[in-house]
């Protein structure tokens, strides 16, 4: 009875409202950036005879990759939402992957 009588009683603590706010913007902008140093990287690696522009195109690649990889979770660990960066960064590292292998098994099966 004194259980009950606890558990129905109201709560005299007063719950402190958390501020939220939308930063989604900020991961659209570092993956915008991880796609433009791809974009502006990839057709400079495909000119093969000229050994400069090559490095040059890997390393805006690479910039590229290791900005899609951390953009997000920094975003998010930015605004101290340490559980959302670290599934972001999962979903990061995660998918691309799965979709390759989803994408293969599709392409090796005839329709």
């Amino acid at each position: 009875m004194l259980m009950a009588a606890l558990l129905a009683a109201p709560s005299t603590e007063t719950e402190t409202p958390v501020e939220t706010h939308w930063y989604g913007w900020q991961t659209m902008a570092t993956d915008a950036g991880a796609v433009a140093l791809v974009a502006i990287g990839a057709p400079l690696t495909a000119d093969g005879d000229k050994t400069g522009r090559v490095i040059a195109g890997g390393t805006l690649i690479a910039a590229g990759v290791g900005l899609y990889l951390a953009g997000g979770p920094l975003v998010h660990a930015s605004h101290r939402r340490a559980k959302a960066a670290w599934m972001d960064a999962g979903f990061r590292l995660g998918l691309p992957g799965t979709g390759k292998e989803f994408a293969c098994l599709a392409a090796s099966r005839p329709f």
